[in-house]
């Protein structure tokens, strides 16, 4: 299941830098001028870094390079040589210390995300969620069950009676908090933003990056489908979902011959071994 790592300040504060001296003057690939910066100005920096990039992710926003050397002082009297140097030690910090990797998306260059590596289950009991984040990590999930259970894609006709059917859109296709006669609870809309579907589209889409919405082109009107996005794609294993939906329909991972295929080319099949060895016992 998406998991949202939560972070405190204090996580930071005595981060010491690795490497020797030889390293943090002379890393870079053509070998550019010695650096003016100690052990101290990079620690302080990397420190800085890290706590911007865990403030930006609590909303799952993406990170852009040009904001961290803005807000995090980067761009003053520092060369490229440098700050790549201050970047490459917040990468391995967050990886040894946090089990996240910083990663920069496929499509845009200097845009970043916060993925997380640790596995669910080591990762239990660790961390309490409110209702609110409970929430929508679930349908988080359930969609994204829905989409590759689906070929890999789904309508955005297909995704709202699926949220329909799960009472979170009324008959008239709306959730905004407060509204009369929509067949919403007013505590289940408020925990998506008043709106299911702009949840969707604003958050999953847009900012966190569950999922890819793209307009389909051959039909008319406006139309659109829905695919897994860059960060599910690298957070989330379809393992797990697989897994999931043989469970509540309480059948083998074979029964789904695509999504077993799927899985065994990604993962290997050891990924589903468990489960299969559990039906022949």
């Amino acid at each position: 299941m998406p998991r949202v790592v939560k972070h405190t300040a204090e996580s930071d504060s005595d981060y010491s830098v690795k490497g020797s001296d030889e390293e943090r003057r002379g890393r870079g690939g053509g070998g550019g001028a010695p650096s003016n910066l100690n052990k101290d100005d990079i620690s302080r920096m990397v420190s800085d870094v890290v706590l911007y990039c865990l403030v930006t992710d609590q909303r799952k926003a993406l990170i852009k390079r040009s904001d961290i050397v803005k807000q995090c002082n980067l761009g003053k009297g520092l060369s490229k040589v440098e700050v790549d140097r201050v970047m490459d030690q917040v990468e391995r910090h967050f990886m040894d210390t946090f089990g996240l990797r910083l990663q920069e998306k496929e499509d845009r260059r200097g845009v970043f995300m916060l993925v997380n590596t640790i596995s669910e289950a080591a990762g239990q009991g660790n961390i309490q969620w409110s209702d609110t984040e409970t929430a929508q990590m679930g349908i988080t999930f359930a969609i994204l069950g829905l989409v590759f259970m689906s070929g890999g894609r789904v309508t955005d006709e297909t995704l709202l009676r699926f949220v329909r059917n799960l009472g979170l859109v009324g008959e008239e296709g709306r959730g905004r908090k407060g509204e009369q006669g929509v067949g919403v609870e007013l505590e289940v809309s408020q925990m998506f933003d008043g709106d299911i579907k702009r949840f969707v589209n604003d958050t999953l889409v847009s900012k966190q990056q569950y999922l890819r919405r793209t307009r389909v082109v051959e039909v008319e009107g406006e139309q659109y489908e829905y695919s897994w996005g860059e960060r599910a794609e690298a957070e989330v294993k379809k393992s797990t979902v697989l897994k999931f939906v043989c469970e509540l329909y309480g059948c083998r991972p074979r029964m789904f011959a695509e999504q077993f295929d799927i899985v065994k080319q990604e993962e290997g099949e050891e990924a589903l071994e468990s489960d299969e060895e559990e039906e022949q016992g």
